[in-house]
Formats: C-alpha cells, sequence, structure tokens
C-alpha cells in the first residue's frame, strides 16, 4: 500500500511540473519585454565568415553588452517569417552568454533599421495574434526599454501608461503596414518564440496538452486521497 502511495504521489508531482513549465514557458514576449536576457539589442550583420556572423551591435535595448561587434552562429532564421539571414540585415537579437560566447535566447527579429526610436519589425501577413506580439515588441524597442504594461482584449493590444489610462496600440480591424511581406502560413506562438520548445500545433499558450495534463492530475489526485483515508 505505502508503495503504491509513493508511485501516485510521483506522477502527480511530475505532471504538475510538466503543466506549469509549459504554461509559463509560453510567455516569451513578457520574458523579453522584463530583461530575462544577457542583453536585447539592435545589430546588423557586416559580414559572414565560415557557420558565423559578424554582428555589429547598433544599439543596446536592456541588459549589458559591450559595443562593436560580436560573433554568433549563423544557424538560425528570423522569428516568424522564416527566412535566413543575410549580410546588411537589421535585427534585434535577444542574447545570453555562454563564459565568452554569446547565443541566441528567444529569438532573432528581422527590422527595417538599425535607429530604436524609428525601428519596426517585418511582420505583415503574420496572424494577427503575432502582429500583435511583434507591435508590442516594437513598442519597447522603440522606448529604449521603458518599462511597459500591456494587456490583450481579444484582437486588440492596449499599453497603460504611468496614469493608468489605457490606449490602443493594435487592433485587427486596422492593422499598421510596414515594409515586410512575408509567407501567410500558420504558426504556433511557442515554437517562434521559443525555436528550442517541443509542444502542440496550437496557437494557445495553454494548449491541449497541458489541458489534459491538469485533468489527469486531478484524477489522480482524487485517487492519491482515497488510497490515503483507506
Amino acid at each position: 500500500m505505502n508503495n503504491r502511495k509513493t508511485i501516485l504521489g510521483i506522477i502527480i508531482l511530475v505532471l504538475f511540473l510538466v503543466s506549469s513549465s509549459e504554461v509559463f514557458a509560453g510567455d516569451i514576449l513578457w520574458r523579453i519585454t522584463h530583461n530575462d536576457q544577457e542583453a536585447l539589442i539592435i545589430g546588423e550583420i557586416v559580414y559572414e565568415v565560415g557557420n558565423s556572423y559578424r554582428v555589429e551591435v547598433k544599439h543596446v535595448i536592456s541588459g549589458i553588452l559591450p559595443n562593436g561587434t560580436i560573433s554568433l552562429s549563423n544557424d538560425f532564421s528570423y522569428i516568424g517569417i522564416n527566412e535566413k539571414p543575410q549580410v546588411g540585415d537589421f535585427l534585434v537579437l535577444s542574447l545570453d552568454k555562454k563564459i565568452l560566447n554569446y547565443y541566441i535566447k528567444y529569438g532573432a527579429f528581422k527590422a527595417n533599421n538599425g535607429d530604436y526610436e524609428s525601428l519596426k519589425l517585418y511582420k505583415n501577413d503574420l496572424p494577427h495574434i503575432l502582429q500583435a506580439e511583434f507591435t508590442v515588441l516594437e513598442y519597447y524597442i522603440n522606448t529604449n526599454g521603458e518599462p511597459i504594461d500591456y494587456y490583450f482584449e481579444g484582437d486588440k493590444v492596449f499599453l497603460k501608461n504611468a496614469t493608468g489610462e489605457d490606449f490602443l496600440i493594435f487592433s485587427a480591424d486596422n492593422v499598421a503596414v510596414t515594409t515586410a511581406l512575408v509567407e501567410d502560413q500558420p504558426y504556433n506562438l511557442e515554437e517562434i518564440f521559443s525555436p528550442t520548445s517541443v509542444v502542440d500545433k496550437n496557437i494557445s499558450f495553454i494548449n491541449n496538452r497541458v489541458i489534459l495534463g491538469m485533468v489527469l492530475s486531478g484524477v489522480l489526485a482524487v485517487i492519491y486521497l482515497s488510497f490515503i483515508k483507506k
């Protein structure tokens, strides 16, 4: 009987941890805009050597990173637009560091220029939810990494200013036009913002697997409690 209780307890704990980690892993936009990385920068790819890009740091939005150039592995594509970077491209990079080497943490986003105040991300023809996410990131960059308080309401995104007033920055009914023209295809938010995530093909942050895990956890909890009472 004790062995049964132990096994059930372990299963419930594992399912709870898996479900929680998937839910929290979804909100990558929040992590990018709340400094969960070594640095968020605007850069320009100046040349390519072997399997690496040399990226000139144009501006550091948040975090700490020396001016000059950094080296990055060239085995990545831009988030959302399924395009490989080219020499001469401007891009926004979420970076972390291992010892002396930088690597991409939450993604690389193609940009139209290197000026943080006027920068726009390539996002046309993406699903509206992704255009909304990219618009929030643009506002964060355009304000040079100032703290932002945003929320989603259907297909609209609002920002709260310092006095608590809400103002609309994105609506699917009035999509802002940028220079981007990209392939129209279904995207998954978790895969787009975290390329290393393994998730179901579902555009919801809380996907079916998470819901199923929660249901199973609840069922097993009831069974576990019934065993304890016996």
